[in-house]
């Protein structure tokens, strides 16, 4: 049913993130064991590694978020600049590009799927708690199938590259520091869960300057696609890449890493203040996870 489609996956992202031979980096691929642990991480991320949480509603959000990594599926009639139509759309297509026959999916998958079948947070949870077959069954899919979605974000980054060095102020500055990243297995965690969690990062300015460490050694203390930006900058990998500015590899890129996603989304939340909106709630969590990038997850 399933088709292995990783290997392809894999051997195109070498030929996207090749460059110049004078930096000459060595891709190093994930393993199918790796990319199993990066799953596992996200899902604890995303969920808390809980399998009800696979099919979730946050009280503070308008759609629902599913799987592994809480992709959003927007509900009938409601749309957000910031989210387009949302990711879970896409994650059915990719089942079914992987082999998954519309029979082999979950009935609340099968069919024309583009939005959600709750309109209302409320309406979800009352089929939930009443223990819903259907939502049960899509439940269950989503536990069984986490190799599809981690390849599915998989893709997602292999895809992004292009596209950053396309809108990125200093291209070349940005491969640098992704190639800190992708040349080691360690790096792949950091730029597939971002990626997932925040985006490319392809609306928006870069930010002017190189990131001040006001966050701590690694990104610990908070101190003194669409239309993804705040006062006009964005909050994606692209800005993190770009505000990183070493040159070692391995547990020191994962270490600037993690403390220039702290930057970026602290800047995240006081642009948006400056547009009206309090995101300050969300800070400590975003902050949290960015620490996990810091250590090495093999």
């Amino acid at each position: 049913m399933q088709k292995n489609i990783l290997s392809f996956l894999l051997l195109n992202t070498i030929i996207l993130v090749s460059c110049s031979p004078s930096q000459g980096p060595s891709y190093v691929k994930p393993s199918n064991e790796q990319l199993s642990i990066i799953g596992q991480k996200i899902f604890q991320n995303e969920t808390g590694g809980k399998v009800k949480d696979l099919v979730y509603w946050n009280t503070l959000e308008a759609f629902p978020s599913l799987g592994l990594g809480h992709f959003i599926w927007m509900p009938e009639g409601y749309s957000d600049p910031n989210f387009g139509d949302g990711s879970f759309p896409e994650l059915i297509a990719f089942y079914k590009a992987s082999g998954y026959r519309d029979q082999d999916l979950p009935k609340l998958l099968q069919g024309n799927r583009s939005r959600a079948p709750w309109k209302t947070r409320t309406e979800m949870y009352a089929l939930y708690d009443a223990n819903d077959a259907d939502i049960l069954e899509l439940q269950q899919f989503l536990y069984t199938t986490f190799d599809v979605q981690i390849d599915f974000i998989w893709n997602r980054l292999q895809a992004a590259l292009p596209n950053m060095l396309a809108k990125a102020s200093n291209p070349s500055h940005l491969q640098t520091q992704f190639n800190r990243l992708a040349t080691s297995p360690l790096g792949y965690y950091p730029l597939i869960d971002y990626v997932n969690f925040k985006g490319e990062g392809l609306s928006g300015n870069d930010y002017v300057t190189y990131m001040v460490d006001i966050l701590g050694t690694k990104g610990e203390d908070l101190s003194p696609k669409r239309t993804r930006a705040y006062n006009n900058y964005g909050w994606g990998l692209r800005q993190v890449l770009m505000e990183m500015k070493g040159s070692e590899k391995g547990v020191p890129a994962l270490e600037e890493f993690s403390r220039s996603a702290g930057f970026v989304l602290t800047k995240r939340v006081e642009n948006a203040a400056l547009e009206g909106r309090d995101e300050s709630s969300f800070l400590q969590g975003w902050l949290n996870r960015t620490k996990t990038y810091a250590i090495s997850l093999f």
